[in-house]
């Protein structure tokens, strides 16, 4: 759903809790959260299309990230359109209808901080979405690099009528603060006055050695 994250932001007070369930933790086995386990098994089995549905067809996307070892971006200091967010590789999701659900997926492209600031002055489509924990997505890209159109406004004016065309949809998602060392957090993205966003966020990309010595060391037995 577009946008969703910067309207978060402009209604006023930030959740407590992450907007990300980061599921980096098989080795735990039973204790691994069912939302986990069966996400994972989902995405394994998933369909890979070129168009995603839109509308009430998909009106609760899940959106996945896999391929980063990295919690936090990287940027040189006080330039926010430095800000790089290395090895993540981005799905948007969508179920389908029936008594046996399955995942609709596509890899998406990621509009950087810098193209936000730089060129669209932060806004992700009609939504700002230049925050530290914000990611623009490109979902539903079409390309024809031979349109043609008999409208003199559609094409560049050197063009005329022959040009090279792009469509897509641009989605706005909001991480919320990163969880804790061996914790998984949460899915749900959180509005004010504890209304939920329609989508969940989740990672399944494996954790720093640091934050894989500590998932260890809470899964073993105590006493």
């Amino acid at each position: 759903r577009e946008g969703l994250g910067a309207r978060l932001r402009r209604r006023g007070a930030a959740a407590p809790s992450s907007f990300i369930r980061r599921c980096w933790y098989p080795e735990r086995g039973c204790n691994e959260s069912s939302s986990c386990s069966d996400l994972r098994q989902l995405f394994a089995a998933r369909r890979e299309v070129e168009k995603l549905p839109i509308g009430k067809e998909c009106s609760n996307p899940t959106y996945i990230v896999t391929g980063t070892r990295y919690q936090h971006g990287f940027m040189e200091p006080n330039r926010m359109d430095t800000l790089k967010f290395p090895g993540e590789v981005w799905h948007k999701c969508c179920y389908t209808k029936g008594a046996d659900p399955r995942l609709l997926c596509q890899k998406t492209d990621i509009k950087t901080h810098d193209e936000l600031l730089n060129e669209h002055d932060g806004f992700c489509g009609s939504h700002y979405c230049a925050g530290y924990n914000d990611r623009c997505l490109v979902v539903n890209k079409q390309e024809n690099p031979h349109f043609r159109t008999q409208r003199a406004d559609v094409c560049p004016k050197g063009c005329l009528h022959n040009c090279e065309r792009e469509i897509f949809r641009l989605d706005c998602i909001h991480l919320g603060d990163v969880p804790q060392a061996g914790h998984e957090g949460s899915e749900v993205v959180k509005a004010p006055f504890e209304d939920n966003f329609p989508y969940q966020v989740f990672s399944l990309s494996g954790p720093p050695p640091w934050a894989a010595a500590a998932a260890l060391t809470l899964a073993r037995p105590t006493g």
